[in-house]
C-alpha cells in the first residue's frame, strides 16, 4: 500500500514530460528547445524516484531500513568472528590501539602490530 505513494511524483513526471513535448514547435503555445530539455531532465528525476518507489519496493518486503541495517550488521560481526578477528563491543579486550588508533583484530595481542605499543 506504501508503494502507491510513488504514483504522486511519476504523474508529475510524465504530465511535464508530456506537456513540454507535446505543444507545436511554431505554435501557440512554443516552448524553446531548451525549456523543452531542461523540464525533460527535472521530470526525468521525478520519474526515476516515482518509479523506483512504486516497482522497487516489493524487492524488500516489509523489512523496514532499520531492521535491514540491523541484519547486515549482524551478518558482519559473524563473519568476523568467523575469521578470527575482533568484533567491536566484544569483551575481549582493545580493538584499536590507545597509542595510534591501529585497529587490533587478534585476540590476545599485547602489543600494537602498528606501532609496537603494548596494550
Amino acid at each position: 500500500m506504501l508503494r502507491l505513494i510513488g504514483v504522486v511524483p511519476l504523474g508529475v513526471g510524465l504530465s511535464t514530460l508530456a506537456f513540454a513535448w507535446s505543444s507545436e514547435f511554431g505554435g501557440n503555445m512554443h516552448v524553446p528547445v531548451f525549456f523543452r530539455l531542461f523540464f525533460s531532465f527535472v521530470a526525468l528525476g521525478f520519474v526515476l524516484f516515482g518509479a523506483s518507489i512504486l516497482f522497487a519496493g516489493s524487492r524488500f518486503g516489509r523489512q523496514s531500513m532499520v531492521d535491514r541495517v540491523l541484519d547486515l550488521q549482524q551478518q558482519m560481526e559473524d563473519g568476523m568472528r568467523a575469521r578470527g578477528m575482533a568484533v567491536p563491543g566484544d569483551a575481549d579486550g582493545p580493538t584499536v590501539c590507545s597509542n595510534c588508533g591501529a585497529p587490533i583484530s587478534a585476540p590476545g595481542v599485547t602489543s600494537c602490530p602498528h606501532c609496537g605499543t603494548r596494550v
